[in-house]
């Protein structure tokens, strides 16, 4: 390698350092209670091996707690099932985005509405999924895609996302960028209350990252929290 090579291979990589430590604070999210160890399965690796029933007794009573906290927000989830509803009923289409877990599950939610309905349904592709990195993104993890909030919005201008159509963008935390850019993107082209789903505190998300800030206080985006207390 040359000299000059090696210099600008130093100063690349010091730029890119620069820029990382830049915005490194909005990917600081340890404090979060999604990412917070749950008091009740501390030992769970131990009790796997050695006490599995013990182990399989502690998940189901973190189950059953997410479970009853969930209840508690029934009516809000009526909403969004009627706002769901309506939008099919007015020839709308539905699309979920998420990252992740709930990108699998948006995934999900399209195949079971299609299996549920059959192909000869007039509905059949009324239901759509975005999931960050795309279909790949099932099998093997697409490092970074999920920080990018535009790479979010095209992906919802590619699948065809108009006028008419609702959106329920899910992000466990509350601060993908990648669903982020979906949610914010999605008022833009579509004069309907879309849905934003997240399972943090919402005061401590506005406080911390700028990114959910202009989500949760968007006026056009309904929040739903799904807040059940520490998941990792």
């Amino acid at each position: 390698m040359s000299e000059a090579t090696a210099t600008h291979v130093l100063q690349s990589a010091k730029q890119k350092s620069d820029e990382f430590l830049a915005i490194a604070p909005q990917f600081k999210l340890g404090d979060l209670p999604t990412e917070s160890q749950h008091p009740k399965t501390m030992n769970l690796s131990e009790w796997a091996q050695n006490n599995l029933p013990q182990a399989l007794k502690v998940m189901r009573e973190v189950d059953c707690d997410a479970l009853r906290i969930t209840a508690g927000k029934t009516g809000e989830i009526l909403k969004l099932a009627n706002a769901m509803h309506e939008t099919l009923n007015q020839g709308g289409r539905v699309y979920f985005v998420g990252c992740g877990a709930t990108g699998r599950l948006s995934l999900s939610i399209e195949v079971l509405w299609r299996e549920a309905l059959g192909d000869n349904h007039p509905w059949s592709d009324r239901v759509r999924s975005l999931m960050a990195g795309g279909d790949v993104a099932l099998v093997r993890s697409i490092e970074n895609f999920e920080d990018h909030p535009e790479f979010g919005a095209r992906m919802l201008d590619e699948a065809g996302f108009q006028q008419g159509d609702l959106l329920v963008a899910s992000t466990e935390g509350g601060e993908t960028p990648y669903v982020i850019g979906a949610a914010l993107r999605a008022p833009e082209i579509s004069s309907q209350n879309h849905w934003f789903l997240f399972c943090n505190p919402g005061e401590l998300l506005i406080q911390k990252l700028e990114r959910c800030r202009q989500a949760i206080l968007h006026p056009k985006l309904t929040k739903l929290n799904l807040t059940v207390g520490p998941m990792a």
